[in-house]
Parts: C-alpha cells; structure tokens; sequence
C-alpha cells in the first residue's frame, strides 16, 4: 500500500478544510454577516479608542519630535522621562480645546444660522414654486401636481426647534426610556474609548513590541513579515494623509475666512469653519461645504451667494494648484484619477467617512500592487540576464554540408 509523504497530507488536508469552511460561509452568509457585526458591536469601544489613539497620535509625535524635540537629547534622565507625560497632556488640552470651542463658539452661530433659515424656508419655497408655475404654463404642461403640493412647514419648523430647545428636548428624552438608555450608553462608551487611547498613547512602544513580539510566536517568519511590511505601508499612508489633510484643511478654511471678510459675505465663520472641516474630504469634500454657504447666503442675498460661489471656486483652484501640492504633496503618492474614483466609490458605500478612508485605503492597494509588478520585472530582468545563449545549431550543420561538398 503506498504511503503518502506527511507534507502532501497535510496540504490535502488544509485545502479540504478551506473549501468546507467557505461552502458553509457562502450558504450561510446573512449569519455570519450578523455575528461579525455583533462582534464589532462589542468591539466598538475599542475599536475607537484606537482610532482616537492612532489620530492623536500625530499631534503627540509634533510635540515629541518638533516642540519638545530638545528634551530627547538631555542628559538628565527625569527631563528624559517626562517628555511623553508634558506631550501627552498637551494633546489632550488641544482636543479638548477644540470641542469646547465648537460647543461654545461654532454651536450658538449654527443654532442662529438653521433657525433663521428653517423660518424663511416657505417664502422661498412659495416663490420657487411660483416660478415653476409660469415656467409650466408657458410651455403648456400639466400644473397641477405642482399647484397640489404642499410641505409640512409646521412640523418641520417644530422637530428644528426641538434640536436647539432644551424644554421640548428634555421632554422628549424623558419620555422615551430607550432614548435616554442609548444616550447614556454613548456616552460611557465614548468615555470608555477616550480612556483607552490615553492608555494606549502612554504605552503604545510597549504594546507594539508586545503585539510584534507575539505575532513572530505564532505565524511563520515569511507571514510575519509580510504583515510587517503591510502594517508600516498603511501607518506610513494614512498618517501623511491625516496630517496633509488637516493641515489643507485648516489653511484653506483660514484664506476663506479671511476672503469672505474682505468682500463682506454674511456668516463668514460657520460658513468657513464647514468648509473647512468638509475639506477633508479630498475632491468633493470643498463643494459640499460650498454649496452650504451658498444656501446659507441665499437667505440674505441672492447676488451675494452667487459671488461667494464664484469666490470659493476660484480660491479653491488657487488652492489646489498651489498650497495643497505643497502641503500634501505626494504624501500617500496616488495619482488623481484614483483619488477621484475611490472617493466616489467611497462615498457609494458609506458615505463621508468611507470617502475619506477610502483615498489611503486605495493607495495602500496601489503601493502593493507596485511594489509586486516591480519585482515581476526586476525578476524577469535577472531571468533574462542569466540565461544561457542558445547556441547556433543549424548554422553549424549548414556550414559542415558545405566543406563535405566541396
């Protein structure tokens, strides 16, 4: 009876479990799909605690190898020492910072902004619909859908009041138990997740050796590599996205802040600060904020939303043109139409935020596939140079028929 080597065994083996495992996940793939995003549920805290972590992360390394650069190279090993606590605590003043401004700065100027524009929403709407009316009529359609149609501006004026008054808000969370359970589970999971970036910013060599560590225990030293490689790709990737971003991001806010008090447009901090923050966002991200402002605009003056519309159109090629190859460069080295294509993709799947993970997640694919068509070449280059000459046979014979005739 023949005997089959222990290596071909265990290779039979591995694929006969594979293809078992993936017929059971493709008939019965609503299930694991709800198991998986169980499993994220429970995770979420964590999950977010890292991305907070990994996000301000880039702010401590400012402050770590720019500000307080000076402290690495003392020679007192207490200076030494509290070099990650001083940076540490600054970040968290920083973002703390920033929310507190938001609620206490950008929060009333919104809550103003919405309700003056909630309470000329049915002027516009009547004149609009006029319009349509006579533009309807002059070309002989049917009007009366039109005529028929009315909105709800009661409740719509109403669920916007109950946003910004705490009365009505108050009520209504204390009538609904559910609510004011999601609320507070929120809220302890967001401080859960604070929580964890913090620890995780303090230890965050020790957890990585420790991570680095067990992965070399347990994987092979090829796949170890490998993920080594992957994982100092997507940091490199979406740590020069971040940073390019929000740095684009905060100058292209600031110049349109700056040009819409020159030309004297109404609302000009909420309007820049939306901009601002919807820039992120690389392509599209800038004209949605634009289109904002220019509804914002609308309920004061026509003519001046058209002019702030012109205005953030043509910073916004000043801008890309000049400030934003500078700044981001070819920070995650993506050319333009992929960034344009995985934003829109993006965008389709999840909205905002997969648009904006979408740009680094996509040049992390493009750096892969690369580097591997790179070594394809560089591979068949070597194949080519070291390969033999085919020696000349038949010109050999050729030449020995000859002499024998002659």
């Amino acid at each position: 009876m023949k005997r089959f080597p222990k290596a071909e065994l265990k290779n039979t083996f591995i694929i006969i479990t594979f293809t078992v495992l993936l017929l059971f996940a493709a008939f019965n793939i609503k299930l694991l799909w709800g198991v998986v995003w169980k499993a994220l549920s429970w995770l979420s805290p964590v999950l977010a605690g890292l991305a907070i972590a990994y996000v301000l992360n880039i702010l401590m390394r400012v402050f770590e190898d720019r500000v307080f650069a000076f402290m690495k190279r003392s020679k007192r090993k207490f200076v030494r020492n509290m070099l990650r606590p001083l940076s540490l605590v600054l970040t968290i003043i920083v973002f703390l910072g920033l929310i507190t401004v938001f609620i206490a700065v950008i929060w009333p100027d919104l809550e103003e902004t919405i309700l003056s524009l909630s309470s000329k929403l049915p002027s516009y709407f009547n004149e609009l619909k006029a319009w349509g009316l006579d533009m309807l009529s002059r070309f002989h359609f049917d009007t009366e859908w039109l005529e028929n149609y009315t909105v709800d501006w009661k409740l719509i004026s109403n669920t916007v009041l109950s946003l910004f008054d705490s009365d009505s808000a108050s009520s209504i969370i204390g009538g609904a138990t559910s609510v004011v359970g999601s609320i507070t589970g929120g809220v302890i999971n967001t401080i859960f997740s604070f929580v964890i970036a913090i620890y995780f910013l303090a230890q965050k060599e020790r957890i990585c050796k420790f991570c680095g560590r067990m992965f070399r225990a347990f994987l092979p030293e090829k796949a170890s590599a490998r993920l080594f490689h992957f994982t100092d790709i997507c940091n490199t990737v979406f740590s020069n996205f971040i940073r390019g971003q929000c740095a684009e991001a905060v100058i292209f806010g600031v110049l349109c802040y700056i040009g819409m008090l020159i030309f004297r447009f109404p609302y000009a901090g909420i309007i820049s600060i939306v901009i601002g923050c919807t820039a992120l966002v690389p392509i599209i991200g800038a004209l949605i904020g634009e289109i904002f402002g220019a509804i914002l605009i609308l309920t004061v003056s026509p003519i001046k939303a058209l002019l702030f519309l012109v205005f953030v159109l043509v910073l916004q090629q000043l801008e890309g043109s000049l400030i934003y190859p500078k700044v981001v460069g070819s920070s995650i080295g993506l050319p333009g139409i992929l960034v344009f294509s995985a934003v829109i993709i993006g965008g389709n799947i999840g909205g905002i935020l997969y648009s904006l993970l979408s740009v680094p997640t996509c040049a992390v694919i493009y750096i892969l596939i690369r580097e591997q068509m790179e070594k394809r070449a560089k591979a068949k280059e070597i194949a080519a140079e070291t390969a033999p000459p085919d020696p000349p046979v038949r010109e050999e014979k050729t030449e020995e028929k000859t002499t024998e005739k002659a």
